[in-house]
């Protein structure tokens, strides 16, 4: 079975992202690698992506 979703229905990334990726205007973008723990299947593991992160209208 891929995933045992009936007794572990969620899976979480919990990640402290850097505030200068919080502040980006309308389009501006940037490139980080993003690091956290990710919890699945009552497993929690280290692991890191490479993202682009781009401003959107109301600093969303």
């Amino acid at each position: 079975m891929l995933f045992n979703v009936s007794d572990f229905a969620r899976a979480t990334f919990e990640v402290n992202v850097d505030a200068s990726l919080l502040n980006l205007t309308l389009g501006q973008s940037a490139v980080a690698s993003i690091g956290g723990n990710l919890t699945i299947s009552g497993m929690t593991i280290p692991v890191c992506f490479d993202v682009r992160v781009t401003g959107l209208k109301g600093g969303q």
